[in-house]
């Protein structure tokens, strides 16, 4: 089964004036030949958006189409585009009339060379120390600041509206609000988790929370520093 992705899903990002590549800091492999790619539907299949310089430059080329078997695709993805972009659990109102919209998160984004498939993993963050929070949400702190999550969908999409997440926290509910305001084009998208507040919690019970998020789409690559971790 082919989706074809709309002239934004093409888009190959290329140095400009006043516009760089994003580039992974402190990059130690500018002796291999390394794709980026991403693997929702596990190892056997992956999906190549781009390549990384010998500097560490990521030039993406997202493709045209996606080819894969029926099997593959039914097994993975989700016609249910509120499980996609949404928080499970989140009270609020879904956008039923979406429902059928095919869609998936992207999961992490990978390095792979011929020698390794899978050595490394960027994020895209706007402060280090959300890396570690968005390994261990439970024992690491959140600061302010903006986090990235690339999905898939195959029809255009827009949204404006509010949920809330209630997170038990010893003998508490607390409510974590998401924001939303996107405007999604059929292909890939980066969308963008801004945390506003922080709920502080006793750190002996757990680490602290977003107490809110304001969740958007952007139109090209994030800006962003872009942490490595190789394995």
């Amino acid at each position: 089964m082919k989706f074809l992705l709309s002239l934004y899903g093409t888009l190959i990002y290329t140095l400009a004036i006043g516009q760089n590549l994003p580039n992974i800091e402190d990059y130690p492999l500018g002796h291999l030949d390394v794709e980026v790619v991403v693997m929702p539907f596990g190892l056997d299949y992956p999906i190549t958006i781009g390549k990384v310089s010998k500097s560490g430059n990521i030039m993406f080329d997202f493709p045209k189409e996606i080819d894969l078997p029926e099997e593959v695709i039914s097994g993975f993805g989700s016609s249910e585009l509120w499980m996609t972009l949404f928080s499970s659990g989140c009270k609020g109102d879904p956008p039923v009339e979406e429902s059928a919209v095919y869609s998936f998160k992207a999961g992490n984004i990978w390095l792979s060379s011929a020698e390794n498939p899978a050595f490394g993993v960027i994020f895209p963050v706007s402060d280090k120390k959300l890396v570690a929070w968005q390994e261990d949400q439970v024992n690491v702190d959140p600061v302010l600041g903006s986090y990235y999550e690339l999905v898939y969908l195959d029809t255009a999409f827009r949204y404006r509206g509010n949920c809330t997440l209630m997170v038990p926290v010893e003998k508490e509910q607390v409510n974590v609000e998401y924001a939303y305001d996107l405007d999604l084009k059929s292909g890939f998208n980066f969308i963008r988790y801004r945390i506003e507040r922080i709920h502080k919690t006793n750190a002996v019970i757990r680490a602290s929370l977003p107490a809110k998020i304001s969740v958007t789409n952007i139109e090209n690559t994030p800006n962003s520093q872009w942490i490595g971790k190789f394995f």
